[in-house]
């Protein structure tokens, strides 16, 4: 079993065509009061580069530290101005504060419990400047999904490996629903004869009342909340929960 957040050079490769929430965070980015913006679990740099690109001062933190020097590189080889820190969303510290933070693409969800999600909306609310906004885009969980058969595989996608030739991936998910984790296994078949190399991952699933709780919790003030890159407002059908706030 291999960690996928090791291999930046695959994970862009698979998460290539994810652009759909750009011009929504370029946009949100926008209404904040002033340039600096901090991104929590920065990934590989696919949202820094256009902010920078923008105009906006960026700082990303990203735990994986070949996935932060993935995206120091790519930020070099665009001579873009960019800030990349290998650090931990729940327990950074930094000598300065910002008009908009935001955590994109579900990776909020990666915090397994209540204390990992508190300590990290705690450490946004003090790196908030006053006038400042934060963001958090999660998908909504889709019980249709957690409680399928633990034992069958289901589609993910295909895309063209970094190595070559067209990769497939399939998955197998377990939901743990006393903890809220699905536990997620992605096989990478390259060919039909070739045995696939296998990745696991954790999500903890977060449904929008224990969110607002979440930021409630915080200390933090909820000013809208969204169920789509299209702004329209969150509602019982809505794929996304999409959190904007403030101090």
């Amino acid at each position: 079993m291999n960690d996928i957040y090791t291999v930046p050079e695959l994970y862009d490769a698979f998460h290539g065509n994810k652009i759909d929430d750009i011009p929504f965070l370029l946009a949100q980015a926008e209404k904040s009061k002033g340039p600096d913006v901090l991104e929590l679990a920065a990934g590989t740099g696919r949202l820094a580069i256009p902010l920078i690109q923008a105009g906006f001062t960026y700082t990303g933190i990203e735990l994986s530290p070949s996935y932060a020097q993935w995206a120091r590189d790519k930020l070099t080889k665009r001579k873009l101005s960019g800030k990349i820190i290998t650090g931990d969303m729940r327990s950074f510290s930094l000598d300065k504060k910002f008009d908009f933070i935001f955590v994109g693409f579900n990776s909020f969800l990666h915090l397994g419990t209540d204390q990992d999600a508190l300590q990290c909306l705690e450490h946004i609310k003090k790196h908030l400047k006053p006038d400042g906004r934060f963001l958090v885009d999660i998908f909504v969980p889709n019980p249709d999904h957690l409680y399928r058969d633990p034992e069958k595989f289901y589609p993910v996608m295909s895309f063209e490996h970094p190595q070559g030739g067209e990769c497939r991936i399939v998955e197998k998910t377990r939901y743990d629903s006393a903890a809220e984790i699905l536990h997620v296994e992605w096989y990478f078949y390259r060919d039909e004869a070739s045995s696939p190399d296998i990745y696991s991952f954790d999500m903890r699933m977060v449904y929008p009342d224990t969110f607002d709780r979440l930021i409630t919790d915080a200390g933090l003030v909820i000013q809208e909340k969204l169920g789509n890159y299209d702004g329209s407002p969150l509602e019982p059908e809505s794929p996304l929960q999409i959190t904007i706030g403030c101090l």
